[in-house]
């Protein structure tokens, strides 16, 4: 019976702020060891690594983005609480009550702006950065599909781990993603080469001639010294044949025959039993 051991790869730079590069960890599983050779697990690890590239890009952008958003946001509130004072300033010096709250309502607008952007851009960038995981992750399940079709017996999945964090009253939960590997126990040591180096069986081909060392030799005259059985062309009868089934065969031709080449045939063949 066979049966499936499993092995974890773990992907490494992933959780909220981390700000370390995604990348596979280099550390081949003790399951898989004797089982693939270590360039076979390097060229493995390399692709992965190439995969994540679209989710490491993605989290430098949206460092940047980040970066300027905050900046922005930061600019806006000090505009904003720059022009209150200005106005009111002004207000105090020309003591004109109308042109206070009309002034004083304007200064609060950058301050307006910079709240309601908060509920533009921050959805806006959690969509952008999940296109650029979504294609990381698809790309890293080819990888695993393909290895899985170069390495017979040994399987690659993308799997999914959920961390539920407790900080006093507030509970948060967290996706992370790593790789798990089935090996059946019948897995062939031709996977210890590399794809390109594995051997292909050769069958020798061997000539198969006549046995001259215990077959008689041919001769052509023996053969032909062999009697030849004699053959009745009116009846179709062998003189080898028994004299029932020379009868039953007599029979068969009957309606090709006179009753008289009958009765004559039938009696040479009671007369010979």
């Amino acid at each position: 019976m066979t049966t499936a051991i499993t092995g974890r790869i773990d992907i490494n730079g992933q959780g909220n702020g981390c700000r370390q590069e995604l990348c596979i960890s280099r550390t081949m599983p003790a399951t898989l060891k004797k089982r693939i050779s270590q360039t076979v697990w390097n060229n493995f690890c390399d692709e992965v690594d190439e995969a994540l590239e679209p989710v490491n890009e993605g989290k430098q952008r949206l460092s940047t983005a980040m970066m300027i958003y905050v900046a922005f946001e930061v600019f806006m509130i000090i505009l904003s609480f720059g022009l209150f004072f200005a106005s009111f300033n002004d207000s105090c010096s020309s003591h004109s009550h109308s042109c206070s709250s009309r002034s004083g309502f304007t200064s609060f607008i950058p301050f307006i702006v910079a709240v309601l952007s908060c509920f533009v851009i921050i959805p806006a960038t959690w969509c952008w950065t999940s296109n650029f995981a979504n294609e990381g992750l698809e790309n890293v399940r080819k990888v695993c599909e393909e290895a899985t079709v170069r390495n017979p017996g040994i399987s690659f999945h993308v799997r999914e781990e959920h961390h539920l964090h407790t900080q006093g009253d507030s509970v948060s939960t967290a996706t992370t993603n790593f790789i798990e590997v089935y090996i059946s126990d019948d897995t062939t040591a031709c996977t210890l080469l590399p794809t390109e180096m594995q051997l292909t069986p050769v069958v020798k081909a061997t000539a198969i001639g006549p046995d001259t060392t215990s077959s008689p030799a041919f001769n052509p005259a023996a053969v032909a010294a062999q009697p030849e059985p004699k053959f009745d062309i009116e009846s179709g009868i062998s003189d080898k044949e028994s004299s029932a089934d020379r009868m039953a065969a007599l029979k068969e031709v009957k309606y090709l025959l006179t009753e008289e080449e009958y009765q004559r045939k039938r009696a040479d063949i009671l007369s010979q039993i």
